[in-house]
């Protein structure tokens, strides 16, 4: 039994005393509004702290060195304005030890016969020491926000719509062509009259003899590319009045020397602010000569130039810088690629 006083149980006066208010501060109601507003403010920091790496972030140091028994891997870096970080590799013909290919056709019959790969699936598909993006292709849609929308006959099946519609296109496995003619040990893609006539061509020949315009015996490996930049010691001519020739852009190129004993593999960075601007095309013209090219073709550039090579353990190493989607690093899939085979390598990753 509750003890009583003056007739009210303690629990009874307890209830009938005016208790004083009091007040909780709404710590929690403040706390969640704080985690929201830094969820909010997350992404900013996240874009600005990008942001500032992408256009603060140091270059890299010059490098001229062997890579693989006879194969030279040279890195020039510009400092000055424009700054440039360009990367050469220069394959001597007459070695016994080094073959090459160009990416095979995935369905020699199909209109489109290639399946989009990045440069560093096609050397670790082929087990390619070396490798470096090719031709320009089609269909070719980049969506740096996310608004691609093919056209039906863009599809693999008419009537079916992509899976991913989010997406740049090509993705890994789409079906592609190049531009111009190709060619994988023997086996011709992508061949027509007027693709042979229209962009110019490097080929290849079983014993490593290389040419332009016209194979040496039956065609083995041929790699097609959008311009002759340097054409038997002619440099390209240049027209001011024409963007193309005066904008700046990653750079992807290959040469031969006026014995053709050596194959030059030239690719620059570039659209990456206080790394490296990217190339003109007369700077391009020069470089190619600088490093002793006589004759030089222009491959697919952009986001698509990438330089990789295969190191000690076996995995990849990239060369280059690739700005896939405005993103250091990120590689785009691409139609077709041209990759060294070194026997008895003993790599060693720059």
């Amino acid at each position: 039994m509750a003890k009583t006083k003056n007739g009210l149980s303690y629990s009874d006066e307890r209830e009938a005393t005016p208790q004083p208010q009091t007040y909780r501060k709404p710590g929690c109601l403040r706390r969640g509004c704080g985690c929201a507003f830094g969820l909010l403010l997350l992404p900013f920091l996240l874009l600005g702290g990008f942001l500032f790496w992408n256009t603060h972030r140091p270059q890299p140091g010059t490098r001229d060195k062997e890579i693989f028994p006879g194969i030279k891997y040279t890195r020039e870096v510009s400092k000055d304005s424009p700054k440039q970080v360009i990367h050469i590799i220069t394959i001597p013909l007459n070695s016994p030890d080094i073959s090459f290919l160009v990416t095979p056709p995935d369905d020699k019959k199909a209109e489109r016969p290639l399946k989009a790969r990045t440069t560093s699936q096609f050397l670790k598909e082929f087990k390619v020491q070396i490798a470096m993006n090719g031709d320009n292709y089609y269909p070719f849609e980049e969506s740096t926000f996310m608004h691609y929308q093919p056209s039906l006959k863009d599809l693999t099946d008419p009537g079916k719509l992509p899976e991913k519609l989010w997406s740049s296109y090509p993705q890994p496995g789409d079906p592609v062509e190049t531009e111009g003619f190709s060619a994988s040990r023997g086996v011709t893609y992508c061949d027509s009259e007027e693709k042979r006539s229209s962009f110019p061509t490097l080929y290849l020949s079983q014993d490593n003899k290389v040419s332009f315009h016209k194979p040496i015996g039956k065609v083995y490996n041929a790699i097609s590319g959008s311009l002759m930049i340097l054409d038997r010691g002619k440099h390209l001519e240049p027209d001011e009045k024409k963007v193309v020739y005066t904008e700046r852009h990653p750079r992807t190129a290959i040469g031969i020397d006026r014995d053709g004993k050596w194959l030059i593999l030239l690719v620059a960075d570039g659209r990456q602010p206080n790394y490296s601007e990217g190339m003109t095309l007369m700077e391009l013209s020069d470089a190619l000569e600088r490093h002793g090219a006589w004759s030089a073709m222009m491959l697919d550039g952009g986001g698509s130039t990438t330089l990789a090579i295969e190191d000690k353990s076996g995995s990849v190493s990239m060369l280059n810088s690739p700005i896939e989607k405005r993103i250091p690093g990120r590689e785009r899939p691409v139609a077709n690629h041209i990759g060294v085979f070194v026997k008895s390598a003993n790599p060693v990753a720059p």
